[in-house]
């Protein structure tokens, strides 16, 4: 046979390559759809549970550490006043802080002297409003 010649299929080999053909045409049937957006729809919600608590976890992280920070600016204001401050705005009038920051969920930190929970003599505390637990300065000092 000459290169340029095309060469004749017999009708098996015909009907096998219009079967091949017509399979690849076709397309996805649904079910094998349904089990890909199943299969999706798990992962999707997987991922959407394990960042849900991821953040919430670094909510808690952030509101602790900023406990500690405000127990180290009442302590200091305690060494340089011998007495602990009334309020947390005291901290802002004598520049030991710049600023009082909200906690992670936007609520003001809660300030008690003399302290009920706290062996120190304060407790600063806020409350996770997703389990009404409270994360305050005792927890860092036991």
């Amino acid at each position: 046979m000459k290169p340029y010649q095309m060469q004749q299929l017999s009708p098996q080999n015909r009907a096998a390559s219009q079967s091949v053909l017509s399979r690849s045409v076709r397309g996805f049937s649904l079910i094998e759809i349904m089990v890909v957006l199943l299969l999706m729809g798990l992962a999707g919600g997987l991922v959407t549970t394990y960042v849900t608590r991821q953040l919430q976890q670094g909510r808690v992280r952030a509101a602790t550490t900023q406990v500690r920070s405000f127990d180290s600016s009442i302590e200091l204001y305690n060494l340089t006043h011998y007495k602990y401050p009334n309020n947390l705005q005291e901290l802002l009038e004598k520049g030991i802080l710049k600023e009082i920051p909200k906690d992670p969920w936007g609520k003001n930190y809660q300030y008690q002297v003399p302290g009920s929970v706290n062996k120190k003599g304060f407790d600063v505390y806020t409350i996770n409003p997703s389990t009404d637990k409270k994360i305050g300065n005792w927890e860092s000092s036991e």
